[in-house]
């Protein structure tokens, strides 16, 4: 890992395994990262229940993380985009909640008569709140959820074991994966909004063939935002015309 800012992280309240390639994991950044538990912030009350009791403890959370200094903060769920704008008005840093915020610029990239795929915990829990938070309301979506598959449903979403089975997770999401490419042949892109899912990014984008965006991709981007360096050349070559 190197020097440098840390990113603080905004987390739900979950004890299973967090394998490389999971925000929490830190070995997925080569820079520092900062996690804060909201206690009490079960996927349960996130995800399916929208609870609206859970927006201060995650203020006060994002408040906690800036005292500390980090350069920007981020979620460990894609559901957190529910308190985008009250969670970005209480900091003096970026806050990016959700990889859902790449979903409008997802749709600039791709060209007309393409859709883009959203992979989702729970595709019964997302609301047309979620999308209106991030601009992504009348966007022509292709969504699917991961809440039918029983590895995925026990140990994420109701937390019955907090011991993975990656092998078996990584079959339910290219059965997914499969059924949503077989709908919409027309995929130009997906977003995982799960966290959970991005360990899994090389495979879905080896079955799709297309460009893949979460959590990750956006933190990378934003932390290269807040950490620029001087570009170096050989002083005796011209530039590039």
């Amino acid at each position: 890992m190197t020097d440098g800012p840390a990113i603080g992280v905004l987390c739900l309240d979950t004890s299973f395994d967090k394998i490389p390639g999971h925000i929490r994991n830190p070995a997925t950044f080569d820079f520092p990262v900062h996690y804060r538990v909201v206690r009490g912030a079960t996927p349960r009350r996130l995800v399916r229940e929208a609870d609206p009791t859970l927006l201060e403890p995650f203020l006060q959370a994002a408040r906690d993380l800036q005292a500390a200094g980090v350069a920007g903060i981020t979620g460990a769920c894609g559901f957190l985009v529910l308190f985008q704008a009250e969670l970005a008005a209480v900091v003096d840093v970026p806050l990016w909640s959700s990889s859902l915020i790449q979903l409008p610029l997802v749709h600039q990239m791709i060209g007309p008569g393409r859709i883009v795929g959203l992979l989702v915990a729970d595709e019964a829990a997302l609301t047309p709140r979620h999308l209106a938070a991030v601009g992504a309301r009348e966007l022509p979506l292709a969504i699917t959820g991961m809440a039918g598959q029983r590895e995925f449903r026990e140990v994420m979403l109701e937390g019955r074991r907090d011991t993975l089975d990656v092998d078996r997770l990584a079959a339910e999401v290219d059965e997914q994966v499969d059924a949503l490419a077989r709908a919409h042949p027309d995929l130009g892109a997906l977003v995982i909004e799960c966290t959970d899912l991005v360990p899994f990014a090389h495979r879905i984008q080896a079955r799709l063939g297309v460009p893949v965006f979460d959590i990750v991709t956006l933190t990378r981007m934003l932390y290269d935002s807040l950490t620029r360096q001087p570009f170096t050349r050989r002083l005796d070559l011209e530039p590039q015309r």
